[in-house]
């Protein structure tokens, strides 16, 4: 669902229903995928408030959209159907709360885009004992921060990706660890060829003692 208040202000709402939902039967699933407001003053800067899906690489903010990817089977970092066992937001970033975004123009009919997002680390905490702790109580304290700058030329599109969080499982005998997302995506169209392209690298830092 979306809505267009002015020019400047609109927001968008993305619910999914997995299967025969019913929660007396358990079967499928119900989730609010993207809910947020955005403010665009021009094209060169624009900024989302609200659940929603960080620009990583080319395809994660079209991952839910068919139109826009018309795939049987998605590329498995962004098919939602294998989550249970591919472990997808071990690659790109789920969710962010905050995105700044825009496009510049540049010579040669260049074009400049960049993005920036800000959200909760994702995965990593295990969830409290419910008696001490109330249902839904948000004790993702930890930040994931990152985002993509990219370029245009007609129908190429080139750009690098990175989203930055910490790795804190309770089970975890190393600590905490920084973790870095980087990707890079190229695609392009030849009169009725398409090419997409992605590449994601994992990276743990970890201290002197971690390594030893």
């Amino acid at each position: 669902m979306a809505k267009s208040f002015t020019p400047s202000f609109s927001a968008f709402l993305n619910l999914q229903l997995t299967n025969s939902f019913s929660t007396a039967d358990d079967w499928g699933e119900f989730r609010i995928e993207e809910a947020w407001l955005r403010y665009r003053y021009n094209t060169a800067f624009s900024i989302h408030i609200g659940l929603q899906i960080p620009e990583f690489n080319n395809l994660n903010t079209i991952k839910n959209r068919t139109p826009l990817l018309p795939y049987i089977v998605r590329p498995l970092a962004y098919e939602s159907s294998f989550t249970d066992f591919v472990g997808a937001s071990d690659f790109v970033p789920q969710h962010s709360y905050l995105r700044v975004s825009g496009t510049l123009p540049l010579p040669e009919r260049l074009r400049f885009d960049y993005s920036v997002h800000l959200g909760n680390q994702q995965d990593f905490v295990e969830p409290s004992n419910t008696f001490t702790v109330p249902s839904g109580t948000d004790n993702s304290l930890p930040l994931m921060y990152g985002g993509r700058l990219g370029l245009r030329y007609q129908s190429i599109k080139a750009g690098f990706s990175l989203a930055a969080d910490t790795y804190t499982e309770d089970d975890n005998p190393l600590g905490i660890i920084d973790r870095y997302r980087l990707g890079a995506d190229l695609s392009f169209t030849v009169k009725q060829f398409l090419f997409e392209a992605e590449w994601i690298s994992i990276q743990a830092v970890l201290s002197d003692a971690q390594q030893q």
